[in-house]
């Protein structure tokens, strides 16, 4: 089965993070740079064409879900959104650190320059992250074994 022609053109045009130009773009490269995971722990991933057009944050105005039941991907405001103001996701797991955001990054071809990592007085900001990063895994760990 073959993309309809303006289907293929616009899977084209996305970001592709592993080309030097243009003209060396690849349908892999594209896939791998816009792929979103189908849920968590999925292995099956899927390009949705609006939704690789995001750009991103480590402070996001917006959160991805993935929908199974209805195959599709939808973006939600996690807080309150100015008018004008970009709608931004994360790429990255906010929860790690500036200097690991950075790197898991680095296959993007950008430096990221929100707020949270070009703060000049990062410190408390990193601290918060790293006791949120590590007090998800007993939030959940008590939600599955008391799901009242």
């Amino acid at each position: 089965d073959r993309l309809l022609p303006e289907t293929e053109h616009a899977v084209m045009s996305l970001h592709d993070a592993f080309a030097s130009n243009e003209e060396s773009k690849s349908l892999l490269g594209i896939l791998s740079t816009n792929c979103v995971q189908r849920g968590d722990g999925s292995s099956d991933g899927v390009v949705c064409l609006s939704a690789s057009r995001f750009n991103h944050s480590c402070l996001p105005n917006c959160e991805k879900s993935w929908d199974e039941d209805r195959g599709e991907l939808s973006v939600f405001a996690a807080r309150e959104v100015r008018a004008h103001e970009e709608l931004l996701v994360h790429y990255v797991d906010v929860q790690a650190s500036m200097v690991e955001r950075q790197q898991a990054l680095e296959p993007y071809g950008f430096s990221c320059q929100c707020a949270a990592c070009v703060a000049s007085e990062f410190g408390a900001s990193e601290a918060r992250r790293r006791r949120l990063h590590d007090l998800v895994p007993m939030v959940s760990h008590v939600a599955v074994n008391n799901p009242e």
